[in-house]
């Protein structure tokens, strides 16, 4: 009998050793994984954050005060404003600095081509904003367009 006992014991141990092993498997595939997944969402994440492009800082371009008579019809009869034009390449900074009279005039032309009534609402001012780009970002005598990439109104006035 004792004998028996004894097969039984090393028959059962047999089993135990093998509902092991798919678990142990499991334990490294799981820790593998979460290795793989920290590795991804840090040290990729850094690397690919550190190869793409930062942004060109924005280059500011203030211009004198601008005071134009507006067109009749508005009940507005003239405006003054001071106007900053935002870029982000030197290049445009420098041509617009080289034909400031230029530039000046084609402003002035968009503004005096406005009534007062087009000016006082929101929207009038971005549309306005928007034309003056249009206009500075022309190419100037041969030369090839300023990107200009936001006028901005730091005073705006309409009597």
């Amino acid at each position: 009998m004792a004998k028996s006992t004894e097969i039984g014991t090393t028959q059962g141990a047999k089993p135990k050793r093998m509902k092991l092993w798919p678990l142990i498997i499991a334990a490294v595939a799981l820790l593998a994984g979460g290795g793989a997944a920290t590795w991804y969402f840090t040290v990729h994440q850094e690397a690919t954050a550190a190869e793409a492009p930062r942004p060109k800082p924005p280059i500011f371009i203030a211009l004198e005060p601008f005071t134009v008579n507006l067109q009749p019809g508005g009940g507005a009869q003239y405006l003054q404003t001071t106007v900053v034009l935002k870029t982000v390449e030197p290049e445009a900074e420098a041509a617009i600095k080289a034909h400031m009279p230029v530039v000046r005039d084609r402003i002035l032309r968009v503004l005096s081509s406005k009534r007062g009534d087009e000016l006082l609402t929101v929207e009038g001012k971005e549309k306005l904003a928007a034309e003056i780009a249009q206009s500075v970002t022309a190419p100037f005598d041969g030369t090839r367009p300023q990107p200009v990439e936001g006028v901005l109104f730091t005073s705006f006035v309409i009597q």
